[in-house]
């Protein structure tokens, strides 16, 4: 009982530190202290999840399983309407999205 004590106090040090660094340095990189903050909120949810997923040995795959397909769902949510053929040159960016060929 005495060791989970103290490797959750290790693991809160250290992801403390790790979260403080990562957001201080952000806030300056984006100028922005808001985007930082944001960026340091979301780091604190991860390192947050990802704890409780260690301490939980039981549950560690399903839990894990479900953190996994939280995160592929939502970066398909919030790419669905990005355009990922925007910037390319070619044959590829036509109306229907078929290669175009030309004929000799």
């Amino acid at each position: 009982m005495r060791d989970t004590y103290r490797s959750s106090y290790a693991y809160t040090i250290a992801s403390t530190a790790c979260i403080g660094l990562l957001t201080f340095y952000l806030c300056h990189v984006l100028r922005s202290l808001a985007r930082g903050l944001s960026f340091g909120l979301m780091l604190t949810m991860l390192y947050t999840s990802i704890y409780g997923l260690l301490v939980s040995e039981d549950n560690a795959l399903v839990l894990g399983s479900l953190m996994l397909f939280c995160l592929l769902a939502t970066v398909m949510f919030l790419t669905r309407k990005v355009d990922w053929y925007k910037g390319m040159v070619g044959p590829v960016h036509g109306k229907t999205g078929m290669a175009q060929t030309t004929h000799d």
